[in-house]
């Protein structure tokens, strides 16, 4: 691939990323933008009800709602140390 050809692919991701910020509906497309997962993924989540989507009225086209793929994606929060040192306090003071 060209150099040429390699800038055009760039702007053409970088348009799409910029149009996300406009949407509140995502194709699997855009989806996979967003979350850096690949088309297979998405739909081996989407079957297996991992990933909150939606679907047309005819069954046919998969849709995802921006905002509940953020929040999936920071769903599975990993403390830090710190924090892990103050829960645990907390439950040696309080007796849990």
């Amino acid at each position: 691939m060209s150099e040429i050809e390699i800038l055009r692919q760039e702007i053409r991701e970088l348009k799409a990323i910029s149009l996300i910020s406009q949407k509140d509906a995502l194709s699997v497309e855009d989806a996979c933008l967003l979350t850096g997962l690949s088309k297979q993924t998405l739909y081996d989540y989407c079957s297996k009800r991992v990933i909150p989507h939606y679907k047309s009225r005819s069954g046919k086209k998969t849709y995802f709602d921006k905002k509940e793929l953020n929040d999936w994606m920071l769903s599975e929060k990993v403390l830090t140390v710190d924090q892990i040192d103050v829960k645990a306090s907390r439950r040696v003071y309080l007796g849990n």
